[in-house]
């Protein structure tokens, strides 16, 4: 059931606010290769004054039974430092600040992205921001030592924006969609579509991001097996475009460099050390299954549980899905996957939204949302997903837009 508060104003609620939404997201996009605080806090400030001006202007908030979960789980850290059941505040109420950002995002994702004229507006202006940075990520590879932009000095692990690869990969995953989307609903527009895909999908390979490569791959598969089923566009026209974009993947990739990829997947055991990192957390879930020991607080329990020593600092479990569990318990983890699972359909047949559905399953390997900007990347895109399938506005796989 929905609820909607505040004076009825449909006409103008989709205008700007789709762009200050974007610009909000762009901005914290830019910034997490820095070591300044100020960086790791952009994207919030940005959600949360958007959310400010939307409500000072009494606008409509869409409430639904869906929003209520995202609430408990963007308040579960407050919840356990009222129960005391996290070993320290501090750092669950830092970790806290993230969650509940994320819960004001999937509520302005499902409030302002509400019809295909607004959705279209945040879609278009964060595509052509994230292609930009996917592009500039390849040119980076070619300036050494590491210069973000050519300009700015930068950690030698920095890829695009980002500190860690990996992360790179989740904002490629999340993005590329965008480009999909456009390739196959947009008319006229398939070859740009396709272009900017090569370019998501060459940053993935110039980062060597296993991850990244195989759900870009998937995405791809995915999304011409919808175009097909669906009968978007003629038979012919479907094989064209495929084999163009093939084309323009591997020049893209060839482009970015394809030996270190090459490398990381002739690895014979490439997830040995986060399968031992994953028994650890394992460890620690069996000590606290059901309150955890407290949001942000995995890396002060984890030495007492660590099975092996690889004399290197262990920063992350490297399984979000493991940690989330050891850190807020299980009944939280069961709260976010029920999210997940109630969304994954209407992600994928959308195309514009499975990026959701593949940075959760990199989360079973990686720490991909542990980055503030792109856990609220994933929950406006999660908002969005949510109210269009709500309103009926995501067609069923043999369904085409109209």
């Amino acid at each position: 059931m929905k609820l909607l508060t505040g004076p009825v104003e449909p006409a103008d609620s989709s205008s700007t606010f789709p762009y200050i939404l974007a610009a909000a997201l762009i901005e914290g996009l830019l910034v997490p290769w820095s070591p300044f605080f100020a960086a790791t806090t952009a994207a919030q400030a940005g959600i949360l004054v958007t959310a400010i001006i939307w409500i000072g202007l009494g606008r409509q908030l869409h409430l639904s039974k869906t929003l209520g979960a995202v609430a408990l789980i963007g308040g579960w850290g407050l919840l356990q430092i009222f129960a005391g059941t996290t070993s320290s505040q501090w750092l669950t109420r830092q970790a806290t600040s993230t969650w509940f950002t994320c819960s004001i995002a999937f509520l302005l994702g499902a409030t302002i992205l509400c019809d295909r004229k607004a959705l279209h507006k945040f879609l278009d202006t964060v595509f052509w921001a994230t292609a930009a940075l996917a592009l500039i990520a390849i040119l980076q590879l070619y300036v050494k030592p590491v210069r973000v932009f050519g300009l700015f000095p930068a950690e030698m692990t920095v890829v695009g924006t980002f500190m860690y690869k990996n992360q790179f990969a989740a904002m490629l995953e999340m993005a590329a969609p965008f480009a999909l989307y456009r390739m196959v609903e947009r008319e006229g527009e398939e070859w740009i579509g396709a272009g900017a895909f090569a370019i998501f999908f060459g940053a993935a390979v110039g980062a060597s991001s296993r991850a990244g490569v195989m759900l870009l791959a998937a995405e791809l598969i995915v999304t011409l097996a919808i175009t097909a089923r669906r009968r978007i566009l003629p038979w012919r026209n479907l094989l064209v475009l495929s084999g163009g974009l093939l084309a323009l993947v591997s020049v893209a990739s060839i482009v970015a460099g394809t030996d270190s990829i090459e490398e990381h997947f002739q690895e014979k055991s490439p997830y040995s050390v986060r399968q031992k990192l994953l028994f650890s957390t394992l460890r620690m879930i069996q000590k606290k299954p059901v309150t955890g020991y407290g949001f942000g607080t995995w890396q002060d329990h984890y030495p007492g549980f660590a099975t092996f020593d690889i004399s290197l600092y262990a920063n992350q479990a490297h399984n979000d899905w493991a940690q989330w569990t050891a850190e807020g318990g299980i009944p939280f983890a069961l709260l976010l996957f029920a999210l997940v699972v109630s969304l994954a359909r209407p992600a994928v047949y959308s195309i514009w939204g499975m990026g959701i559905v593949a940075v959760m399953l990199q989360s079973l390997v990686d720490y991909p949302t542990r980055e503030p900007v792109l856990a609220i990347f994933w929950f406006l895109l999660a908002g969005a997903v949510h109210r269009n399938a709500e309103d009926r506005l995501i067609p069923a796989p043999t369904e085409n837009l109209v």
